[in-house]
């Protein structure tokens, strides 16, 4: 293969390499916005079905609630009186939930059970900024955030051992530090960073408003 070819054959690879991280940051997105479009939906099912019920009552009449039901069974594709009811418990506290969204497991039972907590006035929001509910969590870890633990040298955070700290320091300026981590703070991952205003204003010149916005309660001082 001539020096040429090869030089074309390695622009096209490197093409498709960087193709490659495109094609994952689009499901980073399609993830966040799964959780911020699951609550908002419920939110929407909650606020139909209270309309409903209030117009039922002044016509004295079952027709509107039953107009909601049948919309959802259609949608969900279920007539379960429980799956409808969890939509409808999410959806009384989705609002609370919303700007936590990219940490918050995608599963409807997981937000359910979120939902729930915040309904019995659990510290939903001090475990999220503590770290304790992450993207990735199942629903028997969430469950599991309201249990006491039995032994006396068990750990106090259902999730600690599956957190990872790590400190890095770069011969560079601001500006380069922020493009190499640029990606791994948007990372759904990635709990919390700590560093200085500098590197939080280079950040927001390469993430922009929008990338930026999704990320700033990560950032600590």
């Amino acid at each position: 293969m001539t020096a040429k070819k090869t030089k074309q054959v390695s622009r096209n690879f490197d093409t498709k390499l960087n193709a490659l991280k495109k094609d994952w940051k689009h499901v980073e997105d399609a993830y966040e916005n799964l959780v911020d479009k699951s609550l908002r939906f419920a939110q929407h099912v909650t606020e139909l079905w209270t309309e409903a019920k209030v117009l039922d009552k002044s016509e004295q009449t079952l027709e509107y609630s039953e107009q909601v039901r049948d919309q959802i069974i259609e949608i969900i594709g279920s007539d379960s009186k429980s799956i409808f009811s969890r939509w409808v418990t999410i959806g009384q506290e989705a609002n609370s939930l919303i700007p936590y969204s990219q940490t918050l497991p995608s599963q409807r039972d997981s937000l359910y059970q979120l939902a729930r907590f915040k309904k019995e006035e659990k510290p939903v929001e001090e475990w999220i900024k503590a770290g304790r509910i992450s993207s990735d969590m199942t629903v028997r870890e969430v469950k599991a955030l309201s249990r006491p633990d039995r032994k006396k040298g068990s750990k106090k955070r259902a999730r600690k051992d599956r957190l990872v700290s790590v400190h890095l320091e770069f011969d560079s300026d601001y500006n380069e530090a922020a493009e190499l981590i640029a990606s791994i703070i948007e990372h759904p991952s990635l709990v919390s960073a700590k560093s200085d205003r500098a590197l939080y204003e280079a950040l927001k010149e390469i993430l922009r408003k929008e990338g930026y916005d999704r990320v700033v309660k990560k950032l600590k001082r």
